[in-house]
């Protein structure tokens, strides 16, 4: 009978001991820096450009915002993590500068304020590095649009004026 008793008094505790003590009290997620540092806090918002939260220790107490570029990784208290891709703030970063489209409208207007020779050959610059932007995956397609524009004018331009010239 002492055995049985004895064994009633141990099974709560060997059943409690077999579950990780942070399950019960463990309410914080974990903010991974690049620097490789580790947050301990609750995560209370989200948003396009900071992450808001509060510390671990002191859930009570003020509300603290970090960057979201200088985070890696969220690990919620629920196990799920989300990984932080790069700020997008910078169309340099994101491959949304257009550099194709920039260099097209720079020699498009180039080639309409040129002599007829150097028309020629901007205008055909300004249409390959268009038609290259237009092609060219996450990037902004306006400014090779315009590009484009620019060197198709040009180029129907020094067409009418050679048209016009020689005959």
């Amino acid at each position: 009978m002492k055995k049985l008793l004895l064994i009633l008094l141990c099974l709560p505790m060997i059943g409690l001991a077999s579950f990780p003590i942070n399950t019960f009290f463990e309410e914080c997620d974990n903010i991974i820096l690049k620097d490789g540092k580790e947050i301990s806090a609750k995560v209370i918002e989200v948003t396009p450009d900071l992450i808001k939260y509060k510390k671990c220790d002191n859930l009570e107490g003020p509300l603290f915002s970090i960057n979201k570029s200088d985070v890696i990784m969220i690990r919620y208290s629920d196990g799920t993590k989300d990984i932080i891709k790069g700020n997008n703030n910078s169309k340099l970063e994101s491959g949304r500068f257009d550099i194709y489209g920039l260099l097209a409208l720079v020699f498009g207007v180039t080639a309409l304020l040129t002599t007829i020779v150097y028309t020629w050959i901007f205008s055909s610059v300004a249409l390959v590095l268009g038609v290259i932007g237009l092609f060219k995956k996450n990037s902004r397609k306006t400014l090779s649009i315009i590009g484009l524009a620019f060197g198709l004018l040009a180029f129907i331009l020094a067409i009418i004026y050679e048209s016009y010239y020689y005959y």
